[in-house]
C-alpha cells in the first residue's frame, strides 16, 4: 500500500541528487577536482552533501510524530539517488560496494541526526 511516505522518499533523492549536481557544476574550484566528483572523493563534499541532508532531514521529520519513519524514507530516497548516480556516471569502480556501504552509513546518520534535531527543538 502506497503510504506517504513516498514523499520523504523523493524529497530525499531530490536533495541527494541536488548535492551532487552543484558538486560535479563546481568540483574544479569548490573541491579540488583532482578525482572524479563524488561527494565521498572530498572533505567539502562530504560536508555539502551532509548539511544538504541534515536540513531536508529535519524539515521533512520536524511536524511529524512519525519522524523515526520519515528519516528512514529520507535516507532511502538519498541511498537510492547515490546508487543511482554511482552507476549511470560511468564506471563505479571494482570497490563499488565497499563505496554503497560508506555512503549508505553517512547518509543514514546525517538524516537520522536531522530527524533527531528536528525533534529536540520541535517544541520550541
Amino acid at each position: 500500500m502506497l503510504t506517504k511516505d513516498w514523499i520523504p522518499f523523493t524529497i530525499g533523492f531530490l536533495a541527494f541528487a541536488l548535492a551532487h549536481l552543484i558538486e560535479a557544476a563546481t568540483w574544479a574550484d569548490w573541491f579540488g577536482g583532482r578525482y572524479r566528483p563524488w561527494f565521498l572523493n572530498s572533505g567539502r563534499a562530504v560536508a555539502l552533501t551532509s548539511i544538504c541532508l541534515f536540513v531536508v532531514s529535519a524539515l521533512v521529520a520536524r511536524k511529524s510524530d512519525r519522524y523515526i519513519a520519515r528519516a528512514l524514507a529520507t535516507a532511502l530516497g538519498a541511498v537510492t539517488a547515490m546508487a543511482v548516480i554511482l552507476f549511470v556516471g560511468g564506471d563505479p569502480g571494482s570497490i563499488f560496494p565497499i563505496v554503497l556501504a560508506t555512503g549508505a552509513a553517512v547518509v543514514v546518520a546525517i538524516t537520522f541526526a536531522g530527524a533527531l534535531a528536528s525533534r529536540m527543538f520541535r517544541g520550541r
